[in-house]
C-alpha cells in the first residue's frame, strides 16, 4: 500500500476479507515487520488488527528512541487513516468504538492522516530521503483534496515534484518507473494538479 500511487479518481478498491484479529501474522518484536504486516492487513480490510500493530510499532520506536522507526510508523499510520476500510463494513464499528488513537474519528481522520504524514515527512527530509518525501507529499495532496482543500493539495503536489527533482539531482542514475499511461512523474503530478484545478505559476 505504501508505495502505490492512487489512481486518478483517488479512491482505490480493497479486498473485502473480513476478520479483526491478526490471524496469519507471525509475532515479531521488529517494528518494521509489524508495519509490513499492518500494511498487508489494511489491504485485506482488517483495520483493527492493522492499527494494533501500528500502535505496537510506535511503542517500540519510543523505547528505542529511533527517529527513522518513528518516520516509518507515522507514515503507515497516516496511510492507514486514508484507507477505504472505514467506508464499508467497518464504518459502524468505528462509529461505535472509535480508533485506538483517541483523538481520531471518522470525521477528522484525513486531517489526522495529514498530521502523521507531516511528522514522517519532517524526519525523512532531515535524513535526505527525498524519494519518500515525494511520496508523502503526494499522499498529503490526496488527503487535502479529499477534504476539499484544493489550494493545500496543490501546494503538496508541488512539494512532491520538488522532492522528486531533488532525489534525481542527488541520485542521477536513478530511474523513476511510472505506469505507461502516465509517462513521466512530472506528467503524473500535472494530472493531479489539473484535477485539483491548481493555478499555473505566474
Amino acid at each position: 500500500m505504501k508505495q502505490a500511487f492512487f489512481p486518478t479518481s483517488i479512491i482505490s478498491v480493497l479486498m473485502l476479507i473480513s476478520g479483526c484479529s491478526a490471524v496469519g501474522v507471525v509475532k515479531s518484536s521488529d517494528p518494521h515487520q509489524k508495519l509490513a504486516d499492518a500494511d498487508r492487513l489494511v489491504d485485506q480490510n482488517r483495520p483493527t488488527a492493522a492499527e494494533r500493530l501500528i500502535v505496537e510499532s510506535l511503542s517500540i520506536c519510543k523505547e528505542a528512541n529511533d527517529q527513522l522507526c518513528f518516520a516509518d510508523a507515522y507514515r503507515m499510520y497516516g496511510l492507514f487513516f486514508m484507507s477505504n476500510s472505514f467506508d464499508g463494513q467497518w464504518k459502524q464499528h468505528y462509529i461505535k468504538n472509535g480508533f485506538t488513537e483517541p483523538s481520531v474519528n471518522l470525521e477528522n481522520r484525513y486531517s489526522k492522516a495529514i498530521e502523521y504524514l507531516q511528522k514522517s515527512r519532517s524526519i525523512y527530509t532531515q535524513t535526505a530521503n527525498y524519494d519518500i518525501v515525494s511520496n508523502l507529499s503526494l499522499n498529503m495532496g490526496f488527503a487535502y483534496e479529499i477534504q476539499g482543500d484544493n489550494p493545500s493539495a496543490c501546494t503538496a503536489y508541488d512539494e512532491s515534484l520538488r522532492a522528486n527533482a531533488e532525489n534525481v539531482r542527488i541520485n542521477p542514475s536513478i530511474k523513476i518507473v511510472m505506469p505507461e499511461k502516465y509517462g513521466t512523474f512530472e506528467n503524473y503530478i500535472q494530472i493531479q494538479k489539473n484535477r485539483a484545478l491548481c493555478k499555473s505559476p505566474a
